[in-house]
């Protein structure tokens, strides 16, 4: 079963208690500084209310879409960039107080989570990002914080398939396996679609139903319960086509929109590769053999 969640109603006791719950996760120093602006405030109610929500449907649901635009990536526990306000991911992910994956797929590195996931208890960090990012640094984040954070970079001009590898191969088969979720909260970025103007990668409409079949075959095969919430997206365009693929995938009915994948270079098969076997190593010696 699917359920989705918007901002349709507040419950007033979470508005009550808006700050306490924020201060669960980011510093009262942040909290000081982002409530300057009022209208900061009502978005934090707003997204506590939602947060809220997903924590009491959640055991009632496969899975549960979240619609909302917070911008998690971005804000960690002392600071925030570009507008950020509230990691309503974090928040949900360490509520549910047991075995958490949280996996981000965005183009960017979600900065704020691996601030956040430094001290966070039964929560694993996977985030797949463009590789234009400081590779070197992350993999050391990687290897230095054994079952919290796995940084998995992939190169700009990825397609379907190469991702979707990356997806099935490492991080379920291995990851999600060894590290046993009973939950999955996915930050999810529609960035990442090739026709996104500000975009690296080349995925297509057709990934986002993937996508969603590979979260309700979670559900079926392990009752790995998921939630995800909606990140950026700088189309309109792009998002009209690939969240009713998302939510068509999550039904197990048939894709609404369909667009031909590309073929990728050579070059970013060579650097697909490389990424691909360097974390798969990080993951079989900094891990598995501890």
């Amino acid at each position: 079963m699917l359920k989705i969640i918007t901002s349709e109603s507040i419950e007033q006791t979470y508005i009550n208690n808006y700050e306490k719950e924020y201060l669960k996760i980011h510093s009262k120093q942040l909290l000081l500084s982002i409530r300057k602006v009022e209208k900061n405030i009502d978005i934090i109610k707003i997204q506590l209310s939602q947060a809220k929500r997903v924590l009491n449907l959640i055991n009632d649901y496969g899975s549960i879409i979240l619609l909302t635009k917070p911008q998690d990536l971005w804000i960690g526990k002392t600071f925030t960039r570009r507008s950020s306000i509230f990691n309503v991911s974090t928040y949900i992910a360490r509520e549910l107080n047991d075995r958490v994956l949280i996996l981000n797929l965005d183009q960017h590195l979600g900065i704020g989570f691996l601030d956040l996931m430094l001290d966070a208890e039964k929560i694993l960090y996977i985030d797949i990002y463009s590789a234009s990012e400081d590779s070197k640094k992350l993999y050391k984040m990687s290897i230095n914080n054994p079952w919290k954070i796995l940084n998995i970079p992939l190169p700009p001009g990825i397609t379907d398939k190469l991702y979707l590898q990356v997806l099935e191969q490492l991080v379920i088969r291995d990851v999600v396996q060894a590290f046993n979720p009973k939950y999955l909260v996915v930050p999810l970025g529609f960035d990442t679609h090739r026709d996104d103007p500000k975009g690296e990668f080349q995925l297509t409409c057709d990934f986002f139903h993937s996508l969603g079949i590979v979260l309700k075959e979670l559900n079926e095969k392990i009752n790995l319960r998921s939630i995800v919430v909606t990140e950026c997206c700088h189309s309109r365009k792009v998002l009209n086509k690939c969240f009713p693929n998302l939510v068509a995938g999550l039904l197990g009915i048939d894709k609404m929109y369909h667009e031909n994948e590309g073929v990728p270079s050579s070059l970013v098969k060579e650097f697909y590769l490389q990424y691909f076997r360097k974390v798969k190593y990080i993951v079989n010696k900094y891990w598995f053999e501890k």
